[in-house]
């Protein structure tokens, strides 16, 4: 598997300075677009356009710090990411139930009931969006821990199955968001 960090020449790390790797990946870019090796033959111009493909492919997947965590994950433990976790969290369980009977509620309700159980979906949905944010404020500290053992040469397993377990779980708690939406505010519905 190819190594983004080393093609893009930077350390491998969970916390990136994103506005470093776009600053590295323009001047990447430039140096290496496959126009200015046209006129050195077939062989160096498609180096060169290979060479490009991989800084293009490179900063997508380095960019987006999800993104990042599974290609971390990828490099480092390509077992856990293989690993399907169809488990639900058990503090997920009764939001679960809840939100499930709500919906319900609402499709049974008259007229006259609708919107308030609206309201209901509108609190649980923002309660769901506060529950991301805290998993997403997890991650960024597990991303600080991942890099510190990796700067001292430690085992990262440990933060690399945390991070696997809160993104199934930030996951979970997006498509319980989108199917609220989908089933109460005309968002579109998830396809399976």
């Amino acid at each position: 598997m190819t190594n983004y960090f080393d093609v893009l020449g930077i350390p491998k790390k969970l916390d990136v300075d994103v506005n470093e790797l776009e600053k590295i990946y323009h001047d990447l870019s430039k140096k290496n677009h496959p126009d200015f090796f046209l006129n050195l033959g077939e062989e160096k111009y498609l180096e060169a356009l290979g060479k490009s493909s991989q800084i293009n492919q490179a900063y997508k997947s380095l960019r987006d710090p999800l993104t990042r965590v599974n290609y971390i994950l990828a490099l480092d433990a390509p077992q856990l990411l293989a690993e399907k976790d169809n488990s639900v969290a058990p503090d997920l369980l009764m939001k679960v139930m809840e939100i499930q009977e709500t919906i319900e509620a609402h499709h049974d309700a008259p007229a006259d009931k609708k919107e308030e159980i609206v309201n209901e979906l509108a609190d649980i949905k923002r309660d769901l969006n506060g529950d991301v944010n805290n998993i997403l404020e997890e991650i960024s500290n597990v991303f600080k821990k991942y890099d510190e053992e990796a700067e001292k040469g430690n085992d990262t397993i440990e933060q690399l199955m945390k991070l696997k377990t809160l993104l199934h779980k930030r996951n979970y708690i997006n498509t319980l968001i989108h199917t609220i939406n989908a089933e109460v505010f005309g968002g579109e519905k998830i396809k399976h």
